[in-house]
């Protein structure tokens, strides 16, 4: 497992430094509202990404400030030219108005992306 990390590492390492690659998501799909949405329920939505560089593209973390988001990303690279998703689950929990953030970061030369999803639980 830990050759498979290391391997990981070295890729992403030598992957941004030969090549430019930029992720680029959907225009108006890295700022969601969701709206109202009814307490307890799990509201879902999914973000479309590019990879608009020449190499792999490879997400290596998701990272939120909230622990009622959760994601899941590609787990393997996303070559030149083709798109990919990421999952995003908000558990409405409290009431009241939400604006959090999801941050992908990836071997991209824009390499930590925001992205924001905000509502009203009721």
């Amino acid at each position: 497992m830990k050759y498979f990390t290391i391997l990981g590492f070295l890729f992403v390492a030598l992957s941004s430094s030969l090549s430019a690659q930029t992720i680029s998501f959907e225009k108006g799909s890295d700022d969601i509202d969701l709206g109202l949405v009814s307490r307890r329920s799990f509201m879902s939505h999914t973000f479309k990404f590019k990879n608009e560089g020449d190499a792999p593209l490879l997400i290596t973390k998701l990272e939120s400030p909230s622990e009622f988001v959760l994601a899941s990303a590609p787990s393997k690279p996303v070559g030149p030219g083709e798109t990919a998703t990421i999952e995003l689950m908000y558990d409405a929990t409290n009431m009241g108005l939400f604006n959090d953030a999801l941050t992908i970061v990836s071997n991209a030369k824009n390499g930590r992306v925001t992205l924001r999803i905000k509502g009203e639980v009721r």
